[in-house]
């Protein structure tokens, strides 16, 4: 028998232990003879070794006389050196970390996989070259169209430098006013975006008194507008959609443009409810609303057909009318200096003769004076005056000096409308609107009218040349009453169903107006886009899915083997008893 000494250098087991054994014994035998004299769970055996006083240590299968140990040797117990390396903390910490790079590495796969290979964004460009100015729209729209119709929404819009196009004499002046707003929607698109981008310039009522009045003139002018546009841009462009817009289009696609904020068209879910549309420009005026008689036109959105009466009275426009009112009052007071009760008292204006009888809507007006006469306006602030001058233009016994007469159609009951653009603008210098849209009564609004037209120019003047009305102060008493009439009188508005109109500029900061209608119809003719290749092939998608849930798996097996050693390391606690062994 060899008397051989274990002194255990392990944490939690100290001290030294003296075993009576055989040269032929195992060091398998001494771990297991010290394990059951400490008292010790007999599972946890394989958690230690044997070492000599060297540190050398002493393989489990050889025999005590293998290793020439001699009666009174001393050997020490410490933990296995592999249990060591990966002992409880060890095992958590890889399974932690195998862990995150499981989930970050699926989470970027499918982020890659799914997200690129959304739809991409279409644009378009839309024009309105209006009678007194330009504005430029720049529309967005998912590749991905809901039943046949993009579901675009605004994102650039800008008053283009300049004037109307029909109000200039030099076609290239006319046509180079756009180019900035040309160049703004080219910095606004996606450089990979603007070859594929289509633009459309419409050209509404001022360009349609001039093509009346002069052909030749206006082919030209739209000529250059088109060599401009298609040539000096990156644009996908098409000359048709460069051109002259018909009254009647102009006022469907605003019909369009209200009924899409305002959310009664089919994306937004069937609907049995629809707004009309009241656009009010400085030489037109347009009305469109859905009918089941008596239609005009016909609209495909959404994979939806919709009826419409829509109609544009050409020079009952803001501006236009004005000039007709002017030309009246010269007729009838029959002198270059001429009291005017639409303008604030204190107010002169000199007007040269073709700025009144040289246009169209003014043609059938006669008067003695040459061509060459300076009038003056003199405000007298007179507002009755004023409506009585308006509604005569309306209710002339024979107005057939205008190229469209005004057809008194008054609207189907209960019907709610939004009126924008000029009807808006005149709301908002009253006070009497947000761009958010208001309702108005009757009264209230001949009441602001009243108690402004009366007001002289010494009063009006004072307000910041910098506001935005500043220039236009002698003409709201006009618009105003124009308003009033044309609501009124033509239309057949009454004190109940003038509160059914919402006057409004905009809608979830969308501008309301026929451009938004007219990019709407124009996504209907785009062909949907497919989507785009993902950034990962699917086969690589598939290949790095199976690595990293094969990660997250071993992760899991790590966290398993991390509690079975945090389990082994609580046997190392004493026994109360010997136990059966």
């Amino acid at each position: 028998m060899l008397r051989i000494e274990i002194e255990s250098l392990v944490t939690g087991i100290d001290g030294m232990t003296v075993l009576m054994t055989v040269e032929t014994a195992s060091v398998e035998n001494l771990i297991t003879g010290f394990i059951f004299e400490r008292r010790l769970r007999p599972e946890i055996a394989p958690d230690f070794c044997l070492t000599d006083a060297r540190g050398n240590i002493l393989k489990r299968h050889r025999t005590v006389a293998s290793y020439d140990m001699k009666d009174g040797d001393k050997v020490y117990l410490i933990k296995n050196k592999r249990q060591l390396l990966f002992g409880c903390r060890n095992w958590t910490i890889l399974a932690t970390l195998s862990s995150l790079i499981a989930i970050v590495g699926l989470s970027v796969i499918t982020y890659l996989y799914t997200k690129s290979a959304a739809f991409p964004f279409d644009y378009v460009v839309v024009i309105d070259a209006g009678s007194t100015h330009s504005d430029l729209y720049v529309f967005q729209w998912r590749g991905e169209k809901f039943r046949n119709t993009g579901v675009v929404e605004e994102i650039a819009t800008s008053r283009c430098e300049g004037e109307g196009l029909a109000n200039y004499n030099d076609i290239s002046s006319a046509a180079d006013s756009l180019q900035g707003c040309i160049q703004l929607a080219s910095t606004t698109i996606p450089p990979h975006a603007l070859g594929a981008t289509e633009i459309y310039l419409g050209a509404t009522a001022g360009m349609r008194l001039l093509m009346l009045s002069n052909a030749t003139a206006a082919t030209l002018l739209m000529q250059e507008v088109r060599a401009v546009i298609c040539g000096k841009s990156r644009f996908k462009c098409s000359l048709d959609n460069i051109r002259i817009i018909s009254g009647e289009e102009e006022a469907a696609y605003g019909w369009i443009s209200v009924n899409f904020l305002g959310k009664t068209l089919a994306y937004a879910g069937s609907s049995p409810f629809s707004y009309g549309a009241l656009d009010l420009g400085g030489a037109s005026t347009q009305t469109a609303y859905s009918t089941s008689t008596n239609a005009t036109v016909s609209l495909q959105l959404f994979s939806e057909r919709y009826d419409l009466y829509s109609q544009s009275y050409l020079c009952y426009g803001l501006r236009e009318t004005e000039r007709m009112v002017g030309a009246s009052l010269i007729m009838e007071q029959n002198s270059t200096v001429v009291n005017n009760p639409c303008r604030p008292f204190g107010n002169a204006t000199s007007m040269p003769y073709d700025s009144i009888f040289g246009h169209v809507c003014t043609k059938g007006f006669s008067t003695a004076f040459p061509n060459s006469t300076i009038f003056t306006m003199k405000g007298t602030s007179n507002s009755a005056e004023c409506k009585i001058h308006v509604r005569h233009i309306f209710h002339a016994a024979n107005p057939t000096h205008v190229p469209d007469k005004l057809t008194i159609r008054s609207p189907e009951d209960r019907r709610e409308f939004m009126a924008f653009s000029g009807y808006y603008s005149t709301m908002e210098f009253l006070n009497l609107s947000r761009s958010t849209g208001d309702r108005v009564s009757l009264s209230a609004f001949r009441n602001h009218t009243d108690a402004f037209c009366a007001r002289s120019w010494k009063e009006i003047s004072m307000l910041d040349p910098s506001d935005p009305h500043s220039p236009y102060l002698t003409m709201y008493c006009f618009n105003a009453h124009f308003v009033d009439v044309l609501l009124t009188d033509a239309y057949g508005f009454t004190d109940q169903t003038f509160e059914n109109i919402i006057f409004i500029e905009k809608v979830g900061g969308t501008s309301i107006g026929w451009p938004l209608g007219m990019a709407l119809n124009a996504t209907n003719a785009r062909a949907s886009e497919m989507p785009p290749e993902p950034a990962i092939s699917p086969v690589t998608f598939g290949i790095l899915l199976t690595v990293f849930l094969l990660l997250l798996l071993s992760a899991i097996l790590c966290a398993l083997k991390a509690i079975r050693v945090a389990r082994h390391h609580r046997n190392y606690q004493p026994l109360s008893t010997y136990g059966a062994i």
